[in-house]
């Protein structure tokens, strides 16, 4: 599961000088200060205790805003949504998309990691969706201190609940699931090839960012963003311009917009995910 720099008059500052997670807004009118936080889909909560303002900031907000409202969405209409996106149509199979040996590779891993057999499904599940799924359950796996429980998006909602505070999302389930599947299906499942031909490098790639993220280095994670980016440039696995966008620019881009009258209604706790924030774009 990173957009325009609006030309916004508000002062962005970090809180500490050594705690690039955590930034305060202020400034040109706004009556109290929002704070942005970056967080990591499987970060351990240990990085807040390198943060010595965290809880007092968290506790003088009104409100804590994530990339979804994980609190007030009913898991049945939550389940609705993705069954009604995350399907092949019927007349569409995997044969057509790979072959037999790359089906044969990829069937392997989501046996081993998601307990399924893609080939005994009543319905062909999308690739990006495969892909998604797979990607987070083999990064989970390398991390023994993450627990789901813990996932810091909602946790933070969960606090903001107990203590009465208002929930809001930038974004919707339906709306993530058209950035997910923005490419075709045949690029999709080249993507899954790619990712279950390159578990050392996706599982490196994740150790680098989680160091990064834990000694608070958003340059660091930018430049590696970038780095992974051009890796396979020219090849079957290199990652197109149009899903960069969709997952992190354009998103950022969109947020930017929404944010300014957020910020003016109350006070925010802001939690995206750490990647939104550096970048030329970024928040």
């Amino acid at each position: 599961m990173k957009f325009y720099f609006l030309g916004i008059l508000l002062a962005v500052a970090s809180t500490l000088c050594q705690a690039q997670m955590l930034w305060r807004i202020s400034g040109e009118g706004l009556e109290k200060p929002s704070y942005l936080f970056g967080t990591y889909q499987v970060g351990s909560m240990r990085v807040l205790d390198s943060i010595k303002v965290f809880w007092p900031t968290f506790h003088t907000t009104d409100r804590v805003v994530g990339e979804l409202n994980h609190v007030d969405t009913p898991p049945d209409s939550l389940l609705a949504e993705w069954q009604a996106h995350i399907y092949m149509d019927k007349d569409t199979t995997w044969q057509q998309l790979m072959s037999a040996g790359e089906f044969s590779l990829v069937n392997a891993q989501v046996k081993t990691y998601m307990g399924i057999d893609l080939a005994e499904l009543p319905r062909p599940l999308k690739p990006a969706y495969v892909s998604n799924n797979l990607q987070s359950l083999i990064i989970n796996k390398s991390h023994p201190d993450f627990f789901p429980d813990l996932q810091m998006d909602l946790f933070f909602q969960r606090q903001a609940v107990a203590r009465g505070k208002s929930v809001l999302g930038l974004e919707t389930v339906a709306y993530q699931m058209e950035l997910l599947f923005v490419e075709s299906l045949q690029r999709q499942a080249d993507e899954l090839v790619c990712l279950v031909t390159h578990i050392d490098d996706c599982l490196a790639d994740d150790k680098r960012y989680a160091e990064s993220y834990y000694q608070q280095d958003l340059e660091a994670l930018w430049q590696q963003y970038e780095q992974r980016k051009h890796r396979y440039a020219g090849t079957k696995c290199d990652t197109t311009d149009m899903r960069q966008a969709a997952l992190l620019e354009e998103r950022t881009a969109r947020w930017m917009t929404l944010l300014p009258a957020l910020l003016s209604e109350a006070s925010n706790f802001i939690a995206v995910d750490a990647l939104h924030l550096p970048g030329p774009r970024g928040l």
